[in-house]
């Protein structure tokens, strides 16, 4: 808004010294108090430069007939002489020459008179005539002039005044000027309805280019005139919304824009941010530059829950483009307005490396933010926004945030369970688990172990990395025997391709005791449909986890399972052979031997 007020007193200022507002350009270094006080001191040494000399024509003037007075003024004076003149006379001599002066030239020494002396004029002028010369007046586009009388007559000579004003970008221009914010909305209260849609409809003209005025005017208005006029230009045609982006746009208005759309309904917000105006990546840019470098995040957060997913997506990949300094400044927005949603949607979507840079900052917040961000997951189900969140956070900063009371809750463990099994959550919550206290971790497997088989299926299939594989295995080692069991059947009755996938997961984390602890456990039958199943998976895998069985003296069962088999049960076993390392493969064959069972691996 200050810039505005610059904008106007810079007007003001150029009209005094008859020159244009952009030679004046370079006084947009100064404050706005420093322009007022430049202003005033212009107008004060003009009125006092040749003061002496329009006093004794005013004495002049006092003795001669009006109509005379009146005559010579037209002809011979002028308007800037005649202004200095009055300013110099009574106000009861100034009404007597005005009766015969025509209205036109009335209004150009109006423009030359000083302030206060017009506001007090007009208040004593009839009103046919203060009407007649406002007319003349905003015809000849004085919108300066005529700000200041709106801003200071009494009330109801400024309605009578406007009222008789149709033109809404007159109107617009007019409001600009008034310095009496407070008055503005008084006019407002007084004005009907269709003149003030008339000024919405001379803003969204984009040929009188009137956006920064319109913007300037409603974020000056009580609170209740604001949401009245948003909402007037939010209800109106979509070419109306259209026409204020490009204006925001064009005059990079979004310092003034962003506050406004708070007094919105939510509906109108998403009909606002997703018009197809701001899909463009310039204008995002733009929007993302001002909300880092004007801290306008807390007005800009709010609105990316409300985006259509390609404009969120978009945003989030020119998100990737901010320095290391805008994400702190962001991040320290949304820890300060609780903007958890905003940000974990943003976070989704960015590459891992900047996801880990963002993540990495929230983690920095303290104990009061976590719980914040914590609750906010659990209260709006927003699992899976948090998991890919917690998935990069350093270990000690993923700890601190799991070691919040939260997460020692049943009731919240089990929607986890239920969050991964609906949104396929679970690649990102296996490495959760490992951050688990120990005590945690074995209530989360308790929760968890009730899969049905459809979930199971789901969970298997999901294990994409290595990792994943052993933290399954590590997190079934809490559940019950039975459940341990049930499970791990399954597992085993996957297909080829699934149960291949889990052996290199094992044998790439060096994680086969997790897999033989399961095994060992099982039934005699159990592990035996287990061992017969496995001659069709890939012998230098099944080589691997022989070797490792026997390194921990578990070897035997399986030895003693494959000799009770019948031969051709056994030759797909004997393919692992050449995979033994020979000093294993001397070892187990020693083995066989004192199991009586010799010729089974000869």
């Amino acid at each position: 808004m200050t810039d505005f007020r610059k904008h106007a007193e810079r007007v003001k200022l150029a009209r005094l010294l008859h020159t244009s507002p952009e030679q004046l350009a370079y006084l947009d270094t100064l404050d706005i108090s420093t322009l007022q006080t430049l202003r005033f001191s212009c107008r004060r040494f003009l009125l006092e430069e040749h003061r002496g000399l329009f006093r004794r024509v005013a004495t002049a003037i006092r003795i001669l007939p009006a109509a005379l007075v009146a005559m010579l003024a037209e002809r011979v004076l002028g308007p800037l002489l005649c202004a200095r003149v009055a300013d110099e006379l009574e106000t009861p001599r100034v009404l007597q020459l005005v009766r015969h002066l025509s209205p036109e030239f009335v209004a150009s020494v109006a423009v030359h008179v000083e302030t206060d002396r017009t506001r007090e004029l007009a208040s004593a002028l009839p009103l046919s005539d203060v009407l007649d010369i406002s007319r003349i007046l905003v015809e000849r586009r004085e919108y300066s002039l005529m700000g200041d009388l709106v801003g200071n007559l009494p009330l109801s000579l400024i309605e009578a005044m406007l009222r008789n004003i149709r033109d809404g970008e007159a109107l617009l221009r007019i409001a600009f000027f008034v310095e009496n914010t407070q008055r503005l909305s008084d006019i407002l209260d007084v004005l009907p309805p269709d003149q003030v849609m008339s000024v919405i409809r001379a803003a969204a003209d984009e040929a009188t280019d009137l956006w920064p005025e319109a913007l300037a005017l409603i974020s000056v208005v009580k609170p209740h005139w604001q949401r009245r006029l948003v909402s007037m230009a939010v209800d109106g045609d979509e070419a109306t919304l259209i026409s204020m982006v490009r204006g925001v746009v064009k005059h990079d208005l979004w310092a003034t824009a962003l506050p406004l759309l708070e007094l919105m309904t939510e509906n109108h917000r998403r009909r606002v941010i997703n018009l197809p105006v701001v899909h463009d990546e310039a204008v995002l840019r733009q929007l993302l530059r001002a909300a880092s470098q004007r801290q306008l995040w807390q007005f800009l957060l709010p609105l990316i829950p409300l985006m259509e997913p390609p404009l969120r997506r978009l945003v989030t990949r020119l998100t990737e483009e901010l320095d290391e300094e805008a994400m702190a400044s962001l991040v320290q927005a949304i820890r300060g307005h609780q903007q958890w949603l905003a940000a974990l949607q943003i976070i989704e979507g960015l590459s891992i490396a900047r996801r880990q840079l963002l993540a990495a900052h929230i983690a920095d917040g303290n104990d009061s933010a976590l719980e914040k961000l914590a609750a906010t997951v659990y209260e709006q189900q927003l699992w899976p926004l948090f998991f890919p969140l917690v998935s990069v956070l350093p270990d000690a900063a993923a700890a601190r945030l799991l070691s919040l009371p939260l997460y020692q809750e049943d009731r919240v463990l089990h929607d986890i369970v239920a969050a991964a099994h609906q949104h396929h959550l679970w690649p990102h919550i296996l490495p959760f688990a490992r951050q688990l206290p120990e005590q945690d971790r074995r209530r989360l497997a308790i929760a968890a172990e009730n899969m049905s088989y459809a979930q199971t299926q789901q969970l298997v299939c999901s294990l994409d990395r290595a990792e994943h594989w052993s933290q399954a295995l590590s997190l079934m080692s809490y559940m019950r025997q039975e459940r341990r069991t049930a499970i791990t059947l399954q597992v085993s009755d996957q297909h080829d391709g699934v149960l291949n996938h889990m052996l290199r997961s094992l044998q790439e984390t060096s994680s086969w005791k997790l897999l033989l602890d399961l095994i060992v456990a099982l039934p005699e039958d159990a592990q035996h449909q287990l061992i017969v199943r496995s001659g069709n998976l890939d012998a230098r895998l099944r080589a691997r986890l022989l070797v490792y069985a026997d390194q921990n003296q578990l070897s035997d069962t399986v030895l003693l399972r494959m000799a009770e088999m019948p031969r051709t049960e056994v030759d797909p076993h004997r393919a692992i052979i050449p995979y033994l390392p020979a000093e294993n493969l001397a070892k187990l064959r020693s083995r066989c031997s004192e199991l009586g069972i010799t010729a089974l691996l000869d």
